[in-house]
């Protein structure tokens, strides 16, 4: 039960922190999420890609620079 309550106010410290230092347009695509991981992959995705989008985006590069 302890921990329980530890691991509830760490995930709130945590979401508090993302939403404080966020913009307002990032703040508005994780405001709906329930825990601090769901938030913060969220961001990871829309700023890193998926691992599809890194590989497409290294095919992309390499391809560049063999023309060039």
């Amino acid at each position: 039960m302890e921990d329980d309550k530890k691991k509830i106010s760490l995930n709130c410290k945590a979401k508090s922190i993302l939403c404080c230092t966020l913009r307002k347009k990032e703040f508005n695509r994780i405001s709906a999420c329930k825990s601090a991981m769901e938030m913060w992959e969220k961001l990871r995705i829309t700023y890193e890609g998926t691992d599809k989008v890194k590989e497409t985006r290294i095919d992309i590069l390499v391809t560049q620079y063999e023309r060039f």
